[in-house]
């Protein structure tokens, strides 16, 4: 979430500085496409995982396949009326309809998947990161401080509402934490 907003809000800015000025003018709105579609992507990847665990591989890459002609179909829609950022927007709708195609057959299985609990508390952070991501300070600080609020405001919010993403969070860097 946090590389997704700064790549997002920021886009141009560290389009510039990786790939030169006019790169970063005439990319920019594709790699924000491109930031939007984590979001579809990451859904579907936690639904495929829970299909993946109920052993229903058959469905997970029948949903690849959707998305493969999604995504084919789009590009040759969109990239010759948009451009680099028409092929931005067919990943994004193929990413939307693979989350879609699995979302619906995990729900047939299981009903309801509970995906909130592991969405919320990085939405939580993401929410607190964005204002300094739009404030007019440099890239480097405005990345620097945006990570350090994000990071704070992540650990008080899985702290209260995901505690068990806490303790993984800390075992995974070597600090043993029980609460």
């Amino acid at each position: 979430m946090p590389y997704a907003l700064l790549l997002s809000l920021r886009s141009e800015q560290v389009l510039n500085l990786v790939f030169g000025e006019p790169y970063g003018v005439d990319s920019a709105a594709a790699l924000q496409l491109l930031m939007a579609a984590l979001i579809p992507y990451s859904l579907q990847y936690l639904l495929a995982s829970g299909l993946v665990a109920r052993v229903q591989n058959r469905t997970v890459t029948i949903s690849g396949l959707v998305s493969l002609v999604v995504n084919l179909a789009a590009n040759l829609v969109l990239i010759p009326v948009m451009g680099t950022a028409g092929a931005a927007l067919a990943t994004f709708l193929a990413m939307t309809a693979q989350a879609v195609f699995l979302w619906v057959f995990l729900f047939r299985l299981v009903g309801s998947p509970r995906i909130m609990r592991a969405a919320l508390v990085p939405v939580i952070a993401g929410i607190a990161m964005t204002p300094v991501l739009l404030t007019p300070l440099g890239l480097f600080l405005a990345a620097a401080l945006a990570g350090g609020i994000y990071a704070a405001v992540w650990f008080l919010a899985a702290a209260r509402f995901d505690p068990v993403a806490k303790r993984t969070v800390l075992g995974l860097v070597g600090i043993n934490a029980r609460s």
